[in-house]
């Protein structure tokens, strides 16, 4: 029986200004419940047709650079102004948090949770494969806002974006990224030797045609959360 050579989690809901909040079918908050537990859950569907591939079989699971707030305040550690280190957690009060309710919403909170979420994943499924020929990885395909996932922003949102601030992208400057560009992310994840080790987070460097390697935020790299995180999903999915 054929197995699956390569599964790309990409599909994901973004989120606007004031982005409205939603539950899915299963009554979870729509951002996380799609970006993470629906990613969670075709994975683990999917898991047996990956380990009988042939040779060695590929997970890329499409995160975002806005899973460390450092990366919104430009700072290269998750310290805040006055060293607190729980100030520059996406979850610092984890598990509380991951779902939110419609009190208070918050659609870009929800967003970088389920970023957070999507290398957490990553990083446990990877060591959980650690004796499988499926190798999974991570990437950050760069701020593409010419996609559906800024269908939420308003019509002025959307204008502002594709037709303001993507373009200086042309010209070298912005910090926006073609489609094209975020597609290349995700292939070479997908088919090179560069991401055959398993178990990082990648993206592609601006006037570069690799992708490379990059560390993601500590608050990702804490192995006890993302076993936890484990756990809530496989209850959360009915596992």
């Amino acid at each position: 029986e054929t197995g699956l050579s390569v599964l790309v989690n990409n599909a994901g809901v973004g989120f606007g200004r004031e982005t409205e909040f939603i539950e899915t079918q299963d009554q979870l908050e729509e951002i996380v419940g799609v970006n993470h537990f629906g990613t969670f859950l075709l994975t683990q569907l999917l898991l047996d047709d990956l380990k009988r591939a042939n040779g060695e079989a590929r997970v890329v699971i499409v995160s975002s650079s806005l899973h460390d707030p450092s990366t919104r305040k430009g700072k290269t550690d998750t310290q805040d102004q006055d060293g607190d280190q729980t100030g520059a957690l996406v979850l610092p009060n984890f598990p509380e948090g991951i779902l939110q309710t419609k009190d208070g919403y918050d659609g870009f909170q929800a967003y970088r949770t389920s970023k957070l979420c999507n290398i957490w994943f990553t990083y446990e499924l990877q060591r959980r494969l650690e004796k499988e020929s499926v190798k999974v990885n991570a990437v950050s395909p760069g701020f593409i806002p010419t996609t559906g996932l800024t269908r939420r922003s308003g019509w002025l949102g959307v204008f502002f974006l594709h037709y303001i601030l993507d373009p200086w992208r042309y010209i070298g400057l912005g910090i926006t990224r073609s489609p094209e560009e975020g597609a290349e992310v995700i292939v070479q994840a997908s088919t090179s030797e560069i991401a055959s080790k398993g178990g990082q987070y990648f993206h592609l460097p601006k006037g570069k045609d690799k992708i490379e390697p990059i560390s993601s935020s500590k608050e990702s790299m804490d192995k006890e959360k993302a076993t936890k995180l484990w756990e809530i999903s496989l209850e959360t999915c009915k596992l």
